[in-house]
């Protein structure tokens, strides 16, 4: 039996086999701009995604240092060593702790009040409550989540709250060591400048420099005067004021150059000394 051969079927493969391949080597040869990067980037909702299903705008976006800029729409997640810790807390005065790599799924599992799979499906079965979700820190190291999760529940149980999680927590005594986003916060309030809080609490600002925080929790701080005060420029400043006490309200900085420098008596001369000095001449 003879093979039977189409010619245009033949042809038409061939031509697709082409353009196949044509395909190929313009991807393979795309250059990727940061506007075309981003533009496939919003196709996504997280970086895994965008990685495993554009892989080659993904690494243009690694190597020019874009990823930030173009992936500030897309969910976070975790992974094998950053995890978040969460709650679910309950108006009847129960509650669930736990952590995760993915907010979203852990969220979809908790809720669905037909596998009933969690704690928190089950209790809002038995007593048709809906909890309030309460993030306990962002994602961080694994073993601080992990840390910070049994902390978290020994503060709940000191709190009177009944725990629904099926395992004890922590020591509270060891909490000290860990900081959330809303502590690290809150100690920040307490200082002026960033040097301040840097010396004040140097565990809160080492936490917020690792994971990201200090710029948002310091805002309110009032920023560091690193002007060089020379003589001349000094002098320049003080022009501006009609007393000391002024020019100290405007810069301390300058203020204590002038100071330091023994510049004030120039700079607002004391007309009681001063008429002094005449008096006891004209003597």
């Amino acid at each position: 039996m003879g093979v039977f051969f189409n010619k245009d079927i033949y042809c038409e493969m061939k031509e697709l086999i082409r353009h196949i391949l044509r395909e190929h080597v313009n991807e393979q040869r795309m250059r990727w701009t940061k506007e075309l990067a981003h533009q496939e980037a919003l196709k996504y909702n997280t970086k895994v995604d965008f990685k495993k299903n554009s892989p080659r705008a993904y690494s243009a976006a690694h190597t020019h240092k874009w990823i930030d800029d173009i992936t500030t729409h897309m969910t976070p997640l975790g992974h094998l060593y950053k995890r978040m810790v969460y709650a679910y807390e309950f108006s009847d005065n129960s509650v669930y702790i736990g952590l995760t790599l993915n907010k979203g799924k852990r969220d979809q599992a908790h809720l669905d009040v037909n596998k009933i799979s969690s704690p928190v499906a089950k209790h809002m079965i038995d007593t048709n409550l809906i909890p309030e979700y309460k993030v306990i820190s962002d994602y961080v190291d694994a073993q601080d989540a992990q840390d910070l999760e049994n902390c978290t529940i020994e503060k709940y149980k000191q709190e009177g709250w009944v725990i629904l999680n099926s395992y004890k927590g922590g020591s509270l005594g060891a909490c000290h060591r860990f900081w959330t986003k809303d502590m690290a916060q809150e100690e920040a309030l307490k200082y002026n400048t960033k040097i301040e809080f840097k010396n004040g609490s140097k565990n809160a600002y080492q936490a917020a420099q690792k994971y990201g925080w200090l710029n948002d929790i310091t805002k309110h701080m009032t920023p560091v005067d690193r002007t060089v005060w020379t003589y001349d420029k000094t002098k320049e400043f003080a022009k501006q004021f009609n007393s000391r006490a002024e020019m100290k309200y405007a810069s301390i900085s300058a203020y204590d150059r002038a100071r330091t420098q023994g510049w004030l008596d120039e700079f607002f001369p004391n007309k009681f000394k001063n008429q002094f000095d005449k008096n006891k001449e004209n003597v």
